[in-house]
């Protein structure tokens, strides 16, 4: 099963990182880098974004023409700098507790796991579970990159399945140290460093899976790194594990903007139109578990409607047996099979505002498909049996910060 172990974190020397610490490579553009950047020339963004995402040269694939390490040899020298002039230190072999405070919708949550060193094990067997399909353009950058800085620079997020998992946090944050916080994005931020009690750790996690939440580039380039020389701490990735049911694990959904469909008044057929209220008692039903197809919303012509599936026989006919039946009703697929069959990925938008998403259809005379979030059980069950949900299926939030501990391979 999932094998985790402490680490030799490399961190900031820092007790406050709000002006070093950065958002995960993906959600950073280029006015938000420069942005990051102002705030500190020691940001941590210069090592884990070493150009704009995703216009990177190095989303050509590899052996095709354009693709360049030199701003990933620019990451390693900004690496190495922050090292040499002690602004960054390694650490004594350690666990750490990490702790994020949010608000969302006028609720305040807490979000704390512990990161660690987490055995690498191939994503299509062992007792780690993706449910994401990998996009070789930005795999590729994650390659450069780590070939390049030789460490994880920022963790995948795991989620475990464990209902005791908060109980064990609580015990061993009990015995950890504070070693930094941080501010960011309205995020408080907090980590703690646990010397290595390898028994109580080990104990907890024996005969456990970790599924991945975000970061399936990151592993699956670090999987395939670890294959290639003998190193033993190539072997293990950055890691932050989290409870999947504590109530501070949110997934928010992530919106479709897109044009509008010419047979769209023959998709609507599949479709009955229900009130608001009708769509809200759906909602909660299908976000709590995953035996109903998910409704959907969507914003045409200045209007708003409010949408059920007829049959849900049109979602699950010829499914193969082996896929589960959740994979059929996220919103994510249920949209994909039915309003925008036809509609290629590269013609859409995402977004994780529905604002946004509503805003953008009535400025541009667009269609905005507004999802419900995906039922935690169904990412659970999907990974568990293997399949993989569309692209653009799950927003954690909120994100998992770089530059708070840095895995050196």
């Amino acid at each position: 099963m999932a094998k985790i172990s402490p680490l030799e974190g490399i961190r900031y020397k820092a007790k406050n990182l709000s002006r070093l610490i950065c958002p995960p490579y993906d959600i950073v553009s280029s006015a938000r880098r420069k942005n990051l950047l102002a705030l500190s020339k020691d940001n941590f963004i210069s090592v884990e974004l070493p150009v704009s995402f995703p216009k990177s040269p190095a989303h050509k694939i590899k052996n095709m023409p354009g693709s360049s390490p030199r701003p990933y040899a620019a990451a390693a020298r900004g690496f190495r700098y922050l090292l040499a002039r002690g602004i960054m230190t390694r650490d004594a072999s350690s666990y750490y507790i990490y702790t994020q405070k949010f608000t969302l919708d006028g609720k305040k949550l807490e979000r704390t796991g512990i990161i660690a060193a987490v055995r690498l094990e191939n994503p299509a067997r062992g007792a780690i579970y993706p449910h994401e399909n990998i996009l070789p353009k930005p795999a590729r950058d994650r390659e450069l990159l780590l070939d390049a800085v030789r460490a994880s620079t920022s963790p995948v997020f795991f989620l475990t399945d464990s209902r005791d998992f908060e109980s064990f946090i609580v015990g061993i944050k009990k015995r950890s140290r504070f070693v930094s916080r941080a501010r960011m994005d309205g995020v408080s931020q907090e980590l703690r460093a646990v010397s290595p009690d390898v028994a109580v750790v080990e104990s907890f996690f024996k005969n456990k899976r970790l599924y991945i939440a975000d970061g399936h580039h990151r592993y699956d380039v670090a999987w395939r790194y670890s294959l290639t020389g003998s190193n033993p701490a190539a072997r293990y990735v950055l890691g932050f594990i989290t409870g999947a049911f504590d109530e501070g694990t949110v997934v928010l959904p992530t919106h479709r903007i897109a044009p509008v469909p010419e047979n769209l008044e023959a998709k609507l057929k599949l479709f009955d139109i229900v009130s608001a209220s009708r769509f809200k008692q759906l909602e909660r039903k299908s976000v709590s578990s995953c035996v109903i197809p998910q409704p959907l919303k969507i914003r045409l012509d200045g209007k708003t409607l409010y949408l059920r599936v007829k049959n849900k026989k049109i979602l699950t006919d010829g499914l193969p047996r082996v896929v589960p039946r959740a994979l059929a009703y996220i919103a994510p697929s249920v949209a994909a099979a039915t309003l925008l069959s036809g509609v290629r990925p590269d013609q859409m938008r995402y977004t994780s505002s529905e604002r946004e998403a509503m805003q953008a259809a009535d400025r541009e005379k667009k269609l905005a498909v507004i999802l419900p979030p995906p039922p935690m059980k169904a990412i659970i069950e999907i990974s568990r049996r293997r399949a993989h949900m569309p692209q653009k299926s799950t927003y954690f939030y909120p994100k998992v910060y770089a530059g708070f501990v840095v895995y050196p391979h």
